[in-house]
């Protein structure tokens, strides 16, 4: 086997570990998606979106955080009434979410947009008292134009195979020259 001793093994996984990061599609800090931050009053309101793109026709999940700004622990919250408007101001959508039975300091609401640019406007209350208010920009793309498998993905998978088989091949090489 190639991968006898534990020097190339840990060698071979440092060289998967580096391909992935490199050229995986774009990782935030709460999982695979977009995240957005802004900081209101004693707050941080975090936006996301658990797709690489939003797009026009398919169910996106949006996660809608607050937090406390200086420690960043979780805030508790009813409710948050999420509006989005399009470019002209008119509502096209608007929803009032309950907060998560499962995480504190969150909501999460499962959607699916028109094709556009949306601001959203996100309001965080906690019985009759306002806590946060902010607005973030959202972009969603059509939906033709991103369907069938993603080319990002295609392109990690194809480097990473070929970085595999010369990582292989190193290792064989080394082998036999010992």
């Amino acid at each position: 086997m190639l991968l006898k001793t534990p020097m190339r093994r840990l060698f071979f996984l440092f060289l998967i570990a580096v391909i992935f990061s490199l050229f995986s599609p774009r990782v935030s800090a709460h999982g695979l998606g977009q995240s957005f931050s802004k900081e209101v009053n004693n707050f941080k309101v975090e936006f996301e979106y658990e797709s690489l793109e939003a797009i026009a026709g398919e169910s996106t999940p949006y996660i809608f955080r607050l937090l406390e700004k200086d420690s960043g622990k979780s805030v508790l919250f009813d409710s948050v009434f999420v509006r989005f408007e399009d470019s002209q101001g008119r509502t096209h959508l608007s929803v009032r979410v309950g907060e998560d039975q499962i995480q504190e300091g969150m909501a999460r609401a499962v959607l699916s947009l028109n094709e556009g640019s949306y601001r959203v406007n996100l309001s965080f209350q906690k019985g009759e008292e306002d806590l946060a208010e902010t607005q973030f920009d959202l972009k969603v793309l059509a939906g033709e134009n991103t369907k069938g498998f993603p080319i990002n993905l295609l392109a990690a998978f194809i480097l990473g195979g070929i970085a595999s088989f010369l990582a292989f091949k190193f290792l064989a090489k080394k082998k036999d020259d010992e």
